[in-house]
């Protein structure tokens, strides 16, 4: 129980140090002062596949910004950005990938992705970023829309077996027939045209 309280107020007093906040500046210096960690929705470098095959691999690519109105403790450390997938159609080899530290502009993050079953699914990109200056966190989360579509691939139609060749008879010429001659004569062969017998 005493665990449990402990923990609680650790949570309150520790949450403005970790506060995910598009200008956690704020909270000491008003307005005077504006840092802003996020994605950079619309940048050309971005690369979103909308649609993905099974066994198919493609890259996906984002641009996150550190925009930030003063040159002082403006850096951002322990920058990382990691994708996963919402629906498990697709893997992510290496999911987190680590920008370290970003100064003011932006930064790139990219990966593999590879399709493994067919369906609807979406990208989730998560990015978090620490100002070592006050130990103040940033984090931002984008899935982009559309969502992506998984599609089978390699599904090619059987051949057409082709047809069996058939074997052109060879025409057999024309049978001789010999005559048996009547006894005690000289056989001649003939050339005789078949004779057709009818029983009566």
């Amino acid at each position: 129980m005493i665990a449990m309280v402990a923990l609680i107020l650790a949570s309150i007093f520790l949450a403005p140090v970790f506060l995910q906040s598009s200008n956690p500046c704020s909270s000491c210096h008003g307005g005077a002062y504006s840092q802003n960690f996020d994605f950079f929705v619309g940048n050309g470098e971005n690369q979103l596949p909308a649609t993905l095959g099974v066994g198919q691999t493609v890259t996906v690519t984002v641009v996150v910004e550190n925009n930030v109105n003063t040159g002082r403790y403006s850096a951002l450390s322990s920058v990382t950005v990691t994708l996963s997938s919402q629906n498990g159609h697709f893997f992510v080899a290496s999911p987190t990938y680590n920008i370290g530290l970003l100064q003011m502009g932006t930064g790139t993050a990219s990966w593999q992705i590879t399709g493994e079953s067919v369906g609807s699914d979406s990208l989730i990109i998560t990015a978090s970023a620490v100002n070592p200056h006050e130990n103040l966190g940033f984090s931002d989360t984008y899935s982009p829309v559309p969502s992506l579509s998984v599609f089978a691939t390699g599904l090619t139609p059987s051949p057409t077996p082709s047809p069996t060749p058939v074997a052109t008879p060879t025409p057999s010429p024309n049978p001789t027939l010999i005559q048996t001659p009547p006894s005690g004569s000289t056989p001649t062969p003939t050339q005789a045209t078949p004779l057709l017998l009818f029983h009566l």
